[in-house]
């Protein structure tokens, strides 16, 4: 049986809780017609065209997938010319006082271990597909990088730091600035796509070394305590605990930046669902029958088709807000149905929320969006995407 999944915006300030994920998608919250559907490459005029949600998830799978050839690569170049890879694609302070900045990023496509490229690829898997599908291949490549050398350059740091305050390195102090240990591996990059996950899932269940099962909050609060415990011991087992953290830092940076709104765009992501309709027409009419049920003062705005899709945006009256606009857009990568499932995206937002300069400040609806959101969902039946895999504990 296919299903749809849907994927649900909203604006509402009070909603980083287990059903928001992150960010701010659109300025104004008086937006047209072209608003949501333009963030998502569809043609609300005209009857289609554009990239759509096909093409943007399919672009996220081809940059995952690039990313652990990428890897692999890496892994092999090792076997092939050692110096060449200790040198260009290993980071250390040594390397960046010479000019080799690049290292800072090279490195995190480096590995020596087989067991380490292994780990560090099953979670790039597993995290970045998450975090590609809901975001998008470039947004997925631009945290990995940023990950990977915001690692690299929190080893580095966190040694120079040890050195300036205990006068020597961990090799000494006259080897300090000149030689200082050298780290590699995708683990801060993917650190940084598991921190934003786990952010965006906290209460998914997953399995600590493929057998104890935890809330996904539990274990990254678990990694954590590791590597700081690690940093703070000297890097213990020769593993870069700080560069880790670095990675960590920018999963969290990530994160806050998509889901706390500014003054321009105040849109936000909340975690993807799934319906067992099998076309775009079928799952926007049950759809719009929940909402109906849910806020009977909606009213259409605006309304377009396409091929094998569909895109509808309502108001719905607000005693806080005036009203809130909801853009629905369901569309499939290419018919049939059967083999490639609808991509239902929603998005809600709050026509008059306000922000407080600088600190970006949302006030608040106390809760009444996302209560609204988690009624349609309920009445519909829908469940968060991935369930069907992972025991989910949403409410």
């Amino acid at each position: 049986m296919p299903h749809c999944r849907i994927l649900v915006f909203s604006c509402n300030p009070e909603q980083s809780t287990t059903e928001t994920l992150a960010g701010a998608s659109l300025a104004g919250a008086h937006q047209q017609s072209r608003g949501f559907a333009r963030y998502l490459q569809f043609q609300t005029r005209g009857g289609g065209g554009g990239s759509g949600w096909g093409r943007w998830s399919e672009d996220s799978d081809k940059v995952l997938w690039g990313l652990i050839a990428a890897n692999v690569g890496g892994f092999a170049l090792w076997r092939l010319a050692p110096n060449l890879m200790q040198t260009h694609a290993t980071v250390s302070i040594e390397g960046l006082r010479a000019g080799r900045v690049w290292t800072a990023l090279t490195a995190a496509f480096s590995h020596k271990d087989v067991y380490h490229l292994g780990a560090n690829m099953v979670g790039l898997y597993f995290f970045g597909r998450d975090v590609g599908r809901l975001f998008g291949g470039k947004r997925l490549l631009m945290l990995y990088m940023a990950g990977g050398v915001a690692g690299s350059l929190a080893h580095c740091g966190w040694y120079y730091y040890q050195a300036c305050k205990t006068g020597e390195g961990r090799y000494g102090r006259a080897r300090w600035f000149g030689f200082t240990p050298s780290a590699l591996g995708a683990s801060a990059a993917v650190n940084a796509l598991t921190v934003c996950d786990i952010l965006l899932y906290p209460t998914r269940t997953v399995l600590l070394y493929a057998i104890i099962p935890m809330p996904a909050a539990l274990l990254g609060v678990l990694w954590l305590l590791n590597d700081v415990s690690g940093a703070m011991d000297g890097h213990r087992g020769h593993i870069a605990h700080a560069g880790h953290l670095g990675g960590a830092a920018t999963g969290l940076a990530f994160f806050l930046a998509y889901n706390v709104s500014t003054s321009s765009t105040n849109a936000t992501y909340m975690p993807a669902w799934e319906a067992p309709q099998g076309s775009p027409a079928d799952a926007m009419r049950d759809f719009e029958a929940a909402l109906a049920q849910v806020a009977p003062s909606m009213r259409l705005v605006d309304a377009a088709s396409g091929p094998a899709r569909e895109y509808r945006r309502y108001a719905v009256d607000d005693p806080l807000f005036d009203h809130d606009d909801i853009e629905v857009l369901i569309s499939v990568q290419r018919p049939p149905y059967e083999a490639d499932p609808p991509l239902v995206t929603f998005r809600s937002m709050a026509a008059q929320v306000k922000y407080v300069w600088p600190i970006q400040q949302a006030i608040t609806d106390f809760g009444a969006q996302r209560q609204r959101l988690k009624e349609v969902r309920s009445r519909l039946g829908w469940r968060i995407l991935g369930c069907d895999l992972l025991e989910c504990f949403e409410e």
